[in-house]
């Protein structure tokens, strides 16, 4: 079940949070005040309960200060012992409609470009538009998910009133411009074509742990591939990766 948070919830909230990114004090998702002064002010702070009645997802948003129509998703979780429960689709979906019965007019958030599943769920399954590359976005962040490295992040965009939005995915077949070795070492390609694909890894989570340098690598490549002006993302495919077009240089 997914319902409002309420003050009584915040400590396990919080506490979810941090089991989930590993990370506490100054690396900690959300505070605990900084949850009460959510609550209390109205913020859409939802949470998904398991029928034992143990929190097992959660998801902050607010408005955004810069565009007051735009409610902006700061940070949506989900206990691993719960990812096979589709959950980060539902406390999406919730957030979505929570924005457009309060009267905002689009839904912003972010994610990292490297983790694959986030990049199927919010740009094949839930139709959102990639809108702007972000370096670094948060610096590095000591906790088990970025792993004390660059933290750079797609923004990503609903406008509500679009009904059709649905991220194509191109037909026609497009060539690489990033490949991978067969220890996974990833490299850019000399493709010149102006619709590529990129690829990312699996599990960029595991190699972060197994192999620091070579997620270090991959963010350096996929920063290269995706953070230039010229560059439109399109979709997301499970096989290719990002299905992007570039402008021609003049």
């Amino acid at each position: 079940m997914i319902r409002a948070c309420r003050h009584d919830d915040v400590p396990a909230v919080a506490g979810l949070l941090s089991e989930i990114w590993r990370a506490e004090g100054p690396f900690a998702p959300v505070s605990v005040p900084l949850l009460h002064a959510l609550v209390h002010t109205g913020a859409c702070v939802r949470v998904a309960e398991s029928d034992d009645g143990t929190l097992s997802g959660v998801v902050v948003a607010f408005a955004a200060t810069g565009d007051p129509r735009v409610l902006y998703t700061h940070v949506l979780g989900v206990a691993p012992r719960a990812r096979s429960e589709s959950l980060g689709t539902a406390l999406t979906r919730e957030v979505l409609h929570w924005a457009h019965a309060a009267g905002f007019t689009a839904v912003e958030g972010t994610f990292d470009p490297l983790v694959s599943r986030n990049a199927h769920l919010y740009l094949s399954v839930l139709g959102a538009q990639a809108t702007r590359y972000e370096t670094d976005l948060y610096g590095e962040i000591d906790d088990a998910i970025n792993g004390g490295q660059n933290t750079d992040r797609l923004l990503i965009r609903w406008d509500l009133d679009d009904t059709s939005q649905k991220s194509p995915t191109p037909d026609t077949p497009v060539r690489p411009i990033v490949g991978v070795s067969p220890d996974g070492e990833p490299t850019m390609l000399d493709v010149l074509d102006p619709a590529v694909a990129v690829a990312v890894p699996d599990d960029i989570e595991r190699i972060r742990i197994e192999s620091p340098q070579l997620a270090r690598r991959w963010r350096e490549v996929t920063r290269c591939a995706l953070s230039r002006t010229s560059t439109r993302i399109l979709a997301f495919d499970r096989e290719r990766g990002y299905l992007v077009t570039r402008e021609r240089s003049s």
